[in-house]
């Protein structure tokens, strides 16, 4: 009988620890600083910088899925909806997201594809509150793309940032694509728990794809 290399003996052991201990590598892959995938949705991202909702997208189309629409035929809050996007057109499965900020968080967490290690091409989700998780004005009501991880110290690309106006259409046709950085240009602190000022929010987690 062929010897069994050094390597293959330790897939062996571990695959059998993962069995008898309880614990296993994660059942899905998530992009990283070095996926291919996770810089793709962050160039995507990045090439939209200054977009507006109802802009011509550097695909050809309008706006950002239904950003300029949504809102009874006018524009929407848009931040997941460019998040959304940005994934979709890098072939990720987008099932059960929509417009609502909140949805990053449900369907990554149905999914276990929820973490609290920022990757470039995750999604950042962010709430008014710490620790709040709910769907609420208190709650989770913004996600950015990861344009940048080092660590827990990220950049973020956020859909509809800086807006302005007493409306929801006022607001999310005012508002762009935008990098979030620390003053300086450099890289936030994006633990969990963290608040970061970049965002004026706190940091909940990650949506992985």
């Amino acid at each position: 009988m062929q010897a069994i290399s050094r390597t293959r003996k330790l897939v062996i052991a571990l695959a059998t620890a993962a069995v008898v201990f309880g614990f296993a590598a994660p059942a899905h892959a998530v992009g990283g600083t070095g996926s291919q995938t996770g810089s793709q949705i962050a160039s995507l991202a990045s090439d939209n910088l200054g977009k507006h909702a109802c802009s011509t997208n550097s695909l050809g189309g309008t706006g950002f899925m239904s950003s300029c629409t949504g809102n009874g035929g006018q524009p929407e809050y848009w931040c997941a909806d460019f998040a959304k996007w940005a994934w979709k057109h890098n072939g990720i499965d987008v099932t059960g997201l929509t417009a609502a900020a909140y949805s990053f968080y449900s369907v990554a967490k149905a999914n276990h594809k929820f973490g609290t290690t920022p990757v470039v091409g995750s999604v950042a989700i962010f709430s008014n509150n710490q620790g709040d998780t709910s769907w609420s004005s208190h709650g989770i009501n913004h996600v950015a793309i990861v344009s940048y991880a080092s660590g827990s110290n990220i950049k973020t690309i956020s859909g509809d940032w800086g807006g302005s106006g007493s409306t929801q259409a006022q607001f999310a046709s005012s508002s762009d694509v935008f990098l979030n950085t620390a003053s300086g240009g450099g890289a936030y602190n994006g633990s969990p728990g963290n608040y970061a000022s970049p965002m004026g929010m706190w940091v909940i987690g990650y949506a992985y794809f």
